[in-house]
């Protein structure tokens, strides 16, 4: 009952938040100032870098990290496998272009930090801890390299994966941070406590601008659209039930600890990144 509670004061308060900027950006002042644009970039270029060094920084250590490297092929098959099955989903039910990427980004990769470290911890406790982080780093590695291409053929469908400019882009500042923080963790870099909390401060804007982001997002959607309806009635089943059965398929066939198991699957049911809307 507790979780459930918990669960649901964490959802409302992100749509309190979201509705904070859906009202927001139908203001003179929000429009003209192109405030949506100004909070995008810093997100993008200031807070998700320091964001991703704070993290992994915070979360890590040499041991842990490296006891995450043991088990971190299964995640990156998990989220794989639902990236494949997103895709072919798209193709099947004919979603229309410049909605593939974010279809396949949200029905493979979820929201660790924010809502599966919290329910894995109170569910499975500590000791879930260091597993829950293998499946954080193998959700932002492919998210910052395979989502984000995704997303870019969204708007651009003859772009290569193999090629300078896409290259540029999979080492956008959030990966930069995230490769910058595992260097640190690595190097036992040590941070001034001024310097931790300056970063964790920063950290700490990522997600309430970005749900005011979204809502500001949410207020220039076109809602008459019949096709948005038909694409979220296709995205909705496929990810909070045909995504966690095929993990689960998965995972019953692998010789790895129970709490493994259960760790991976519960990372499995959780809903789309954040970082997905801001990008």
């Amino acid at each position: 009952m507790a979780l459930i509670v918990r669960a649901a004061n964490s959802v409302a308060s992100m749509f309190a938040v979201i509705l904070v900027g859906y009202v927001w950006a139908d203001t003179q002042f929000f429009r003209e100032r192109q405030v949506g644009a100004t909070i995008s970039r810093y997100l993008t270029r200031v807070a998700l870098p320091v964001y991703m060094v704070h993290n992994i920084t915070s979360l890590y250590s040499r041991d842990t990290l490296a006891e995450t490297l043991e088990l971190i092929y299964i995640p990156f098959l998990l989220i794989g496998l639902g990236m494949i099955a997103g895709l072919f989903i798209t193709r099947v039910f004919k979603i229309q272009d410049g909605r593939r990427g974010v279809i396949v980004n949200a029905c493979s990769l979820g929201n660790i930090v924010f809502l599966g470290f919290p329910i894995a911890q109170f569910v499975l406790g500590e000791e879930s801890i260091g597993i829950n982080m293998t499946y954080y780093m193998a959700n932002t590695i492919l998210f910052w390299i395979v989502g984000t291409y995704a997303l870019q053929r969204d708007f651009q469908a003859d772009i290569r994966f193999f090629q300078r400019e896409t290259i540029k882009k999979i080492l956008s500042p959030p990966m930069l941070g995230f490769l910058a923080g595992i260097a640190c963790v690595l190097l036992d870099v040590p941070f001034p406590q001024f310097l931790e909390m300056a970063m964790e401060n920063i950290s700490g804007t990522c997600s309430a601008l970005g749900m005011i982001f979204i809502g500001s997002v949410i207020r220039e959607t076109t809602w008459n659209e019949r096709s948005f309806f038909r694409d979220l009635l296709v995205l909705i089943p496929y990810k909070f039930l045909l995504v966690p059965s095929l993990a689960l398929a998965v995972l019953v066939h692998l010789r790895i600890p129970m709490i493994a198991k259960q760790s991976f699957y519960i990372m499995s049911c959780m809903p789309g990144m954040t970082q997905l809307g801001l990008m």
